[in-house]
């Protein structure tokens, strides 16, 4: 169950290219960091210490993450395919994430060794 919020709004123009000029989009406008492997990314696993955390539909760097996927807690030693790290903000930096077949945000400190 999905909790209540707000449709994904965004400012940047919408983008339907593939390949390097994908990657070239995330960068300018959202990551910092790809994982380009073909498939969609590569696995990883959350840190011992990681904070227990859901994932989240939505992240913007100013706001932060939003919309958590009630369902799908996250935990220390969860295994995850990663995508992309977020840009910075006031609202911290995220990592894009692929857990029990959906796609989501975490928080940038469930995987250190993105930072």
């Amino acid at each position: 169950m999905q909790s209540a919020g707000h449709p994904p709004t965004c400012n940047v123009p919408r983008f339907s290219g593939t390949g390097a000029a994908a990657r070239t989009y995330l960068l300018q406008h959202y990551a910092t960091r790809i994982n380009g492997l073909p498939g969609g990314g590569s696995d990883i696993t959350t840190a011992s210490s990681s904070p227990h955390t859901f994932l989240f539909a939505n992240f913007h760097a100013n706001s932060g993450l939003a919309d958590a996927y009630t369902n799908l807690p996250i935990g220390p030693h969860t295994h995850v395919r990663w995508r992309y790290v977020t840009k910075g903000g006031p609202g911290g930096r995220a990592v894009l994430v692929e857990y029990r077949k959906t796609w989501g945000f975490i928080p940038i400190e469930a995987l250190p060794q993105l930072q």
